[in-house]
């Protein structure tokens, strides 16, 4: 619509008009993908939620099939029967919920036995509490209080787990009909409009298949020229003063520290202070400061040459005077000889 770097824009008439109702149709699919999956939220949250909760039912029915043992009243043997069986019709449940969520093909079967569970659940818990000719129950003792509490709190939560149990069925409603319209009406109808667009802009370019060619080959030409241009500037700025640096290095292996690479870069007018011409720059640092230290080693060797000459005279001196005192000595030990 707005174009790119890459992508031209709409601009032809009809292509709008076509691009248009791509617009429109893409507005309604999302509309109808964030309905999807708002429901689809709501219904794993309240899952959750419900499977949480079918093990507190669970203990409080267990609660309710202790109080009724704890009578120890033959009466209610089958009062402990059904309560046990109010366990199995709430674990049921919440398969019959989540399975219900899940499926797509036998929801109406899977719907209606939830409601006959439910159904038989309230009927039964009624019965349990306040009996029933029709089950067989007998009511709860007006005497025991604590039994009928337990009955209150498992109906309090009971109460909360069908809310639950008909907010799941109807997220779920709302879920599988968008879902419906989403494969059988929106995707259709976006697929269509696109189809049609793309029609329209595969005419636009066959009429501007020539420009295009133009443009692609301009487009080859600046890519060489700029490609021939840095492989230059990399000759030039890189590759030619690293020889330079090398062959530097070369000579002063040979021996001849007056070498240097003497690295200086320019572009537009302006020095280039980079990594290679600080490579060049140390280099010859190092061949300066190389030759200062052979320069001093050179001049240090004449001078311990000139003391060891030196030394050599003063060693002759002495060793002449050596000579003449032994003369003397000899002389004066005859001289004794004489005396005596």
């Amino acid at each position: 619509r707005k174009g790119s770097e890459d992508i031209q824009p709409i601009t032809e008439t009809a292509a709008i008009e076509k691009f248009n109702v791509v617009v429109s149709r893409w507005k309604a699919m999302r509309g109808g993908l964030d309905e999807a999956m708002s429901a689809g939220d709501n219904l794993s949250t309240m899952i959750r939620e419900l499977e949480k909760d079918t093990f507190v039912m669970v203990g409080k029915l267990n609660a309710i099939v202790l109080g009724f043992v704890v009578l120890n009243d033959k009466a209610y043997g089958k009062s402990i029967d059904l309560a046990g069986l109010q366990r199995m019709r709430t674990a049921k449940m919440a398969y019959l919920v989540e399975r219900y969520a899940r499926s797509n093909f036998d929801i109406q079967q899977v719907g209606a036995d939830i409601k006959m569970t439910m159904d038989d659940f309230e009927t039964t818990f009624r019965g349990l509490r306040d009996g029933s000719k029709e089950l067989g129950l007998k009511a709860v003792p007006a005497k025991n209080a604590d039994l009928f509490a337990k009955f209150i709190d498992a109906e309090q939560l009971w109460s909360k787990r069908r809310g639950q149990i008909l907010y799941v069925m109807s997220e779920k409603d709302v879920f599988y009909k968008k879902n419906t319209e989403l494969s059988s009406v929106h995707t259709p109808q976006m697929v269509n409009a696109a189809e049609d667009l793309i029609s329209q802009i595969t005419v636009l370019a066959e009429k501007s298949s020539r420009n295009g060619l133009l443009v692609m080959l301009i487009a080859i030409l600046v890519s060489a020229t700029f490609t021939i241009f840095f492989m230059w500037l990399t000759n030039h700025h890189l590759l030619r003063p690293i020889l330079r640096v090398k062959e530097t290095v070369e000579a002063f292996s040979r021996g001849d520290l007056t070498k240097r690479s003497g690295i200086k870069i320019s572009f537009l007018g302006m020095d280039v202070k980079d990594e290679v011409t600080s490579l060049g720059d140390s280099v010859d640092q190092m061949a300066a400061k190389m030759s200062g230290v052979i320069s001093r080693i050179s001049d240090s060797s004449s001078q311990l040459a000139s003391a060891s000459e030196q030394l050599s005279a003063s060693a002759t001196q002495i060793a002449a005077g050596a000579d003449k005192q032994s003369g003397q000595t000899v002389q004066i030990a005859s001289a004794m000889e004489e005396m005596n």
